[in-house]
Protein backbone atom coordinates (compact mmCIF):
# COMPACT_ATOMS: atom_id res chain seq x y z
CA UNK A 1 0.00 0.00 0.00
CA UNK A 2 1.01 3.59 -0.95
CA UNK A 3 2.39 5.29 2.09
CA UNK A 4 1.29 8.84 1.79
CA UNK A 5 4.35 11.01 3.97
CA UNK A 6 2.32 14.05 3.38
CA UNK A 7 -0.62 13.73 5.12
CA UNK A 8 -1.49 16.39 7.98
CA UNK A 9 -0.63 16.10 11.68
CA UNK A 10 -4.67 15.30 12.21
CA UNK A 11 -4.13 12.22 9.81
CA UNK A 12 -1.40 10.58 12.38
CA UNK A 13 -2.40 8.97 15.26
CA UNK A 14 -1.31 10.23 18.58
CA UNK A 15 2.13 11.62 17.16
CA UNK A 16 2.83 7.90 15.77
CA UNK A 17 2.72 7.69 11.85
CA UNK A 18 -0.43 5.28 10.39
CA UNK A 19 3.12 3.74 8.69
CA UNK A 20 3.20 2.13 11.96
CA UNK A 21 0.37 0.21 12.25
CA UNK A 22 0.14 -3.41 10.13
CA UNK A 23 -3.11 -5.19 9.46
CA UNK A 24 -3.42 -8.74 8.96
CA UNK A 25 -6.39 -10.72 7.50
CA UNK A 26 -6.21 -14.51 6.84
CA UNK A 27 -8.48 -15.53 3.97
CA UNK A 28 -8.62 -19.68 2.97
CA UNK A 29 -12.06 -20.51 0.67
CA UNK A 30 -13.44 -18.54 -2.38
CA UNK A 31 -17.39 -19.26 -0.81
CA UNK A 32 -16.47 -15.87 1.32
CA UNK A 33 -15.08 -14.13 -2.07
CA UNK A 34 -17.84 -11.29 -1.40
CA UNK A 35 -17.08 -10.60 2.44
CA UNK A 36 -13.73 -10.65 2.27
CA UNK A 37 -13.92 -8.43 -0.55
CA UNK A 38 -16.25 -6.37 1.85
CA UNK A 39 -13.88 -6.78 4.57
CA UNK A 40 -10.85 -5.26 2.58
CA UNK A 41 -13.21 -2.46 1.62
CA UNK A 42 -13.91 -1.50 5.07
CA UNK A 43 -9.94 -1.13 5.89
CA UNK A 44 -9.37 0.95 2.74
CA UNK A 45 -12.21 2.93 4.08
CA UNK A 46 -9.98 3.56 7.23
CA UNK A 47 -8.96 7.04 8.48
CA UNK A 48 -6.51 7.05 8.44
CA UNK A 49 -5.79 4.76 6.45
CA UNK A 50 -3.44 1.79 8.20
CA UNK A 51 0.27 1.47 6.98
CA UNK A 52 0.21 -2.09 5.33
CA UNK A 53 -2.57 -4.41 4.83
CA UNK A 54 -1.39 -7.80 4.18
CA UNK A 55 -3.65 -10.59 3.11
CA UNK A 56 -2.27 -14.33 3.68
CA UNK A 57 -4.64 -16.72 1.35
CA UNK A 58 -4.50 -20.36 3.51
CA UNK A 59 -3.28 -23.45 0.74
CA UNK A 60 -5.62 -21.93 -1.97
CA UNK A 61 -4.28 -21.31 -5.51
CA UNK A 62 -6.87 -20.03 -7.12
CA UNK A 63 -8.44 -17.27 -4.57
CA UNK A 64 -4.85 -16.46 -3.78
CA UNK A 65 -4.07 -15.58 -7.69
CA UNK A 66 -8.02 -14.36 -7.91
CA UNK A 67 -6.83 -11.50 -4.43
CA UNK A 68 -3.73 -10.18 -6.49
CA UNK A 69 -5.66 -9.52 -9.46
CA UNK A 70 -8.45 -7.43 -7.43
CA UNK A 71 -6.71 -6.04 -3.97
CA UNK A 72 -3.88 -3.62 -5.56
CA UNK A 73 -2.23 -2.04 -2.88
CA UNK A 74 -2.66 -4.75 -0.79
CA UNK A 75 0.42 -7.49 0.10
CA UNK A 76 -1.07 -10.68 -0.67
CA UNK A 77 1.12 -13.45 0.06
CA UNK A 78 0.61 -17.54 0.86
CA UNK A 79 0.41 -19.46 4.16
CA UNK A 80 4.35 -20.33 4.58
CA UNK A 81 4.46 -21.98 7.80
CA UNK A 82 1.49 -24.85 7.27
CA UNK A 83 -1.95 -25.11 7.34
CA UNK A 84 -4.76 -23.39 9.37
CA UNK A 85 -5.47 -20.06 10.74
CA UNK A 86 -2.10 -19.89 13.37
CA UNK A 87 0.07 -20.68 11.05
CA UNK A 88 -1.47 -18.15 8.49
CA UNK A 89 -1.74 -14.92 11.21
CA UNK A 90 2.12 -15.64 12.38
CA UNK A 91 2.91 -15.59 8.37
CA UNK A 92 1.08 -12.27 8.57
CA UNK A 93 3.02 -11.52 11.36
CA UNK A 94 6.46 -12.18 9.73
CA UNK A 95 5.00 -10.47 6.40
CA UNK A 96 4.25 -6.85 8.49
CA UNK A 97 6.50 -4.19 9.49
CA UNK A 98 4.23 -2.06 11.80
CA UNK A 99 4.58 -1.13 15.70
CA UNK A 100 1.26 -2.37 15.88
CA UNK A 101 -0.09 -5.29 14.08
CA UNK A 102 -4.08 -5.68 14.17
CA UNK A 103 -6.02 -8.70 12.42
CA UNK A 104 -9.23 -8.32 11.12
CA UNK A 105 -11.46 -11.56 10.26
CA UNK A 106 -12.56 -12.23 6.29
CA UNK A 107 -15.96 -12.07 7.29
CA UNK A 108 -16.10 -9.10 9.61
CA UNK A 109 -17.15 -5.28 8.33
CA UNK A 110 -15.62 -2.57 10.99
CA UNK A 111 -16.14 1.23 10.91
CA UNK A 112 -13.71 3.75 9.40
CA UNK A 113 -12.59 4.49 13.07
CA UNK A 114 -11.97 1.08 14.14
CA UNK A 115 -7.88 0.74 13.90
CA UNK A 116 -7.33 4.54 15.30
CA UNK A 117 -9.20 3.62 18.52
CA UNK A 118 -8.13 0.58 18.82
CA UNK A 119 -4.49 1.58 18.11
CA UNK A 120 -5.16 4.38 20.61
CA UNK A 121 -6.03 2.48 23.06
CA UNK A 122 -3.01 -0.50 22.92
CA UNK A 123 -0.98 2.87 22.76
CA UNK A 124 -1.83 3.77 26.37
CA UNK A 125 0.65 2.89 29.03
CA UNK A 126 0.11 -0.78 30.32
CA UNK A 127 -1.77 -1.86 27.60
CA UNK A 128 -0.43 -5.05 25.65
CA UNK A 129 -3.22 -4.85 22.88
CA UNK A 130 -6.97 -3.86 21.95
CA UNK A 131 -10.33 -5.54 20.84
CA UNK A 132 -13.34 -4.26 19.43
CA UNK A 133 -16.84 -4.68 20.04
CA UNK A 134 -17.86 -6.76 17.99
CA UNK A 135 -21.41 -7.34 16.48
CA UNK A 136 -23.22 -10.48 14.91
CA UNK A 137 -24.99 -9.66 11.25
CA UNK A 138 -27.38 -12.34 11.49
CA UNK A 139 -27.68 -13.77 7.87
CA UNK A 140 -31.39 -14.92 8.60
CA UNK A 141 -33.49 -14.96 11.05
CA UNK A 142 -31.93 -15.44 14.80
CA UNK A 143 -33.03 -18.62 16.55
CA UNK A 144 -35.27 -17.55 19.42
CA UNK A 145 -34.01 -20.13 21.42
CA UNK A 146 -29.92 -18.48 20.79
CA UNK A 147 -28.56 -16.83 24.21
CA UNK A 148 -26.33 -13.56 24.30
CA UNK A 149 -23.59 -15.50 26.79
CA UNK A 150 -22.89 -17.74 23.64
CA UNK A 151 -22.59 -14.97 21.11
CA UNK A 152 -18.91 -16.50 21.40
CA UNK A 153 -20.13 -19.21 19.68
CA UNK A 154 -20.50 -16.75 16.66
CA UNK A 155 -17.39 -14.83 17.38
CA UNK A 156 -19.22 -12.09 18.81
CA UNK A 157 -18.59 -9.81 21.82
CA UNK A 158 -21.04 -11.25 24.43
CA UNK A 159 -20.34 -9.59 27.93
CA UNK A 160 -22.55 -6.76 28.55
CA UNK A 161 -20.86 -3.00 28.30
CA UNK A 162 -19.35 -2.18 31.52
CA UNK A 163 -17.82 1.11 30.07
CA UNK A 164 -16.15 2.87 27.39
CA UNK A 165 -12.78 0.79 27.86
CA UNK A 166 -13.53 -2.82 29.61
CA UNK A 167 -10.13 -4.58 30.75
CA UNK A 168 -10.11 -8.24 29.36
CA UNK A 169 -7.67 -11.45 29.57
CA UNK A 170 -7.74 -12.40 26.30
CA UNK A 171 -8.57 -9.99 22.80
CA UNK A 172 -11.46 -11.50 20.42
CA UNK A 173 -10.00 -12.69 16.82
CA UNK A 174 -12.50 -11.13 14.78
CA UNK A 175 -11.07 -7.58 15.25
CA UNK A 176 -7.70 -7.39 17.90
CA UNK A 177 -4.37 -5.61 17.69
CA UNK A 178 -1.28 -5.88 19.65
CA UNK A 179 1.67 -3.89 20.35
CA UNK A 180 4.45 -5.80 18.24
CA UNK A 181 6.46 -6.69 21.66
CA UNK A 182 4.36 -9.01 22.64
CA UNK A 183 5.46 -11.09 19.92
CA UNK A 184 9.18 -10.12 19.85
CA UNK A 185 9.23 -11.23 23.72
CA UNK A 186 6.50 -13.76 23.72
CA UNK A 187 6.78 -15.60 20.32
CA UNK A 188 3.67 -15.64 18.17
CA UNK A 189 0.57 -17.47 18.07
CA UNK A 190 0.22 -21.52 18.68
CA UNK A 191 -0.17 -23.68 16.12
CA UNK A 192 -1.46 -26.58 18.24
CA UNK A 193 -4.49 -24.32 18.42
CA UNK A 194 -6.21 -23.01 15.81
CA UNK A 195 -8.87 -23.17 12.90
CA UNK A 196 -8.45 -25.32 9.79
CA UNK A 197 -6.42 -28.85 10.78
CA UNK A 198 -9.83 -30.97 11.27
CA UNK A 199 -13.32 -30.77 11.37
CA UNK A 200 -13.75 -29.90 15.19
CA UNK A 201 -13.62 -25.96 15.21
CA UNK A 202 -10.72 -25.70 17.61
CA UNK A 203 -9.77 -22.07 18.75
CA UNK A 204 -8.04 -20.18 21.86
CA UNK A 205 -4.86 -19.80 20.30
CA UNK A 206 -5.72 -15.63 21.06
CA UNK A 207 -6.45 -17.01 24.26
CA UNK A 208 -3.12 -18.70 24.96
CA UNK A 209 -1.16 -15.84 23.47
CA UNK A 210 -2.57 -13.31 25.78
CA UNK A 211 -2.00 -15.68 28.70
CA UNK A 212 1.57 -15.51 27.84
CA UNK A 213 2.29 -11.74 27.47
CA UNK A 214 0.24 -11.26 30.78
CA UNK A 215 3.21 -13.72 32.39
CA UNK A 216 6.04 -12.18 30.66
CA UNK A 217 4.51 -8.89 31.23
CA UNK A 218 3.32 -8.45 34.75
CA UNK A 219 1.22 -5.47 35.44
CA UNK A 220 0.04 -5.05 31.87
CA UNK A 221 -2.94 -6.35 30.11
CA UNK A 222 -5.53 -6.13 27.18
CA UNK A 223 -8.54 -4.04 26.87
CA UNK A 224 -11.75 -3.72 24.74
CA UNK A 225 -13.03 -0.35 23.01
CA UNK A 226 -16.55 -0.52 23.22
CA UNK A 227 -17.31 2.28 20.31
CA UNK A 228 -15.11 0.33 17.96
CA UNK A 229 -17.48 -1.34 15.95
CA UNK A 230 -17.08 -4.23 14.23
CA UNK A 231 -19.94 -6.10 11.92
CA UNK A 232 -19.59 -10.13 12.12
CA UNK A 233 -21.54 -12.13 9.43
CA UNK A 234 -23.18 -14.71 11.23
CA UNK A 235 -24.48 -17.51 8.18
CA UNK A 236 -27.41 -19.36 8.38
CA UNK A 237 -25.56 -22.82 8.57
CA UNK A 238 -24.13 -21.61 12.08
CA UNK A 239 -27.74 -21.06 13.54
CA UNK A 240 -28.54 -24.49 13.68
CA UNK A 241 -28.91 -26.40 17.33
CA UNK A 242 -25.97 -29.02 15.36
CA UNK A 243 -23.22 -26.12 14.97
CA UNK A 244 -23.88 -24.57 18.19
CA UNK A 245 -23.48 -27.70 20.14
CA UNK A 246 -20.40 -28.82 17.97
CA UNK A 247 -18.78 -25.16 18.78
CA UNK A 248 -19.27 -25.67 22.37
CA UNK A 249 -17.72 -29.06 22.72
CA UNK A 250 -14.82 -27.28 20.65
CA UNK A 251 -14.62 -24.73 23.08
CA UNK A 252 -14.64 -27.23 25.91
CA UNK A 253 -11.99 -29.26 24.10
CA UNK A 254 -9.78 -26.17 23.08
CA UNK A 255 -9.89 -24.83 26.83
CA UNK A 256 -8.74 -28.93 27.93
CA UNK A 257 -5.68 -28.09 25.43
CA UNK A 258 -4.92 -24.84 26.92
CA UNK A 259 -4.93 -26.40 30.06
CA UNK A 260 -2.40 -28.59 29.23
CA UNK A 261 -0.09 -26.11 27.80
CA UNK A 262 -0.15 -23.57 30.99
CA UNK A 263 1.83 -24.40 34.53
CA UNK A 264 -1.23 -23.41 36.31
CA UNK A 265 -4.87 -22.98 35.77
CA UNK A 266 -5.04 -19.77 37.95
CA UNK A 267 -6.03 -17.68 34.45
CA UNK A 268 -9.57 -20.10 34.25
CA UNK A 269 -10.90 -17.79 36.60
CA UNK A 270 -12.79 -15.71 33.78
CA UNK A 271 -14.10 -19.29 33.14
CA UNK A 272 -15.56 -19.50 36.26
CA UNK A 273 -16.89 -16.42 36.60
CA UNK A 274 -18.37 -16.45 33.36
CA UNK A 275 -20.20 -19.77 34.40
CA UNK A 276 -21.21 -18.99 38.24
CA UNK A 277 -21.92 -15.32 37.02
CA UNK A 278 -23.51 -15.49 34.17
CA UNK A 279 -24.51 -18.98 32.75
CA UNK A 280 -26.29 -20.04 35.32
CA UNK A 281 -28.18 -16.84 36.56
CA UNK A 282 -29.36 -16.70 32.70
CA UNK A 283 -30.70 -20.12 32.94
CA UNK A 284 -32.43 -19.30 35.76
CA UNK A 285 -34.07 -16.49 34.36
CA UNK A 286 -34.78 -17.88 31.10
CA UNK A 287 -36.33 -20.53 32.77
CA UNK A 288 -38.60 -19.25 34.96
CA UNK A 289 -39.85 -16.48 31.96
CA UNK A 290 -40.68 -19.36 30.10
CA UNK A 291 -42.74 -21.31 32.53
CA UNK A 292 -44.64 -18.15 34.20
CA UNK A 293 -45.25 -16.99 30.44
CA UNK A 294 -45.27 -19.79 28.67
CA UNK A 295 -42.75 -18.61 26.62
CA UNK A 296 -40.83 -21.24 24.26
CA UNK A 297 -38.64 -19.11 23.14
CA UNK A 298 -36.83 -18.29 26.92
CA UNK A 299 -37.46 -22.01 27.40
CA UNK A 300 -35.35 -22.86 24.50
CA UNK A 301 -32.51 -20.41 25.71
CA UNK A 302 -32.27 -22.12 29.10
CA UNK A 303 -32.13 -25.32 27.11
CA UNK A 304 -29.55 -24.05 24.94
CA UNK A 305 -27.22 -22.68 28.43
CA UNK A 306 -26.91 -25.65 29.75
CA UNK A 307 -26.71 -27.78 26.89
CA UNK A 308 -24.00 -25.59 25.58
CA UNK A 309 -22.21 -25.85 29.32
CA UNK A 310 -22.79 -29.93 29.16
CA UNK A 311 -21.07 -29.49 25.56
CA UNK A 312 -18.34 -27.75 26.32
CA UNK A 313 -17.71 -29.55 29.64
CA UNK A 314 -17.22 -32.92 27.50
CA UNK A 315 -15.06 -31.21 25.76
CA UNK A 316 -13.04 -30.32 28.46
CA UNK A 317 -12.94 -33.43 30.04
CA UNK A 318 -11.91 -35.47 26.32
CA UNK A 319 -9.03 -32.83 26.11
CA UNK A 320 -7.77 -33.71 29.83
CA UNK A 321 -8.42 -37.60 29.82
CA UNK A 322 -6.71 -37.29 26.01
CA UNK A 323 -4.22 -34.67 26.03
CA UNK A 324 -2.77 -33.40 22.53
CA UNK A 325 -0.45 -35.62 20.89
CA UNK A 326 2.60 -33.77 21.79
CA UNK A 327 2.96 -30.42 23.98
CA UNK A 328 4.28 -27.21 21.76
CA UNK A 329 7.34 -25.22 22.31
CA UNK A 330 6.58 -21.49 21.91
CA UNK A 331 6.13 -20.08 18.60
CA UNK A 332 9.45 -18.18 17.83
CA UNK A 333 8.81 -14.38 16.36
CA UNK A 334 9.99 -14.22 12.60
CA UNK A 335 9.94 -10.85 11.46
CA UNK A 336 10.56 -7.31 11.60
CA UNK A 337 11.68 -6.68 15.38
Amino acid sequence: MSKDRTRPQSERLGGMAAESISVVVCAYSEARWNDLCETIGSLLAQRPEPGEITLVIDNNDALLERARARFAGVNVVPNKLGQGLSTARNTGIAESTGAFVAFIDDDAVIAPDVIARLAAAARQPGTLGATANIRPDWIGRRPRWFPDAYLWTVGCTHEPAAGRIVNVRNVTGAACLFRREVFVVCGTFSQVLGRGKGRIPVSCEETELCIRALERFPGQGFVRDEGALVDHKVPAARLTWRYFLIRCYAEGLSKGRLRALMRSGAAFETERSYVLSSLIPSAAQALLTGLTRLDGGALGRAAAIMLGLAAATLGYAGARVVPAARRETTPSFEGNA
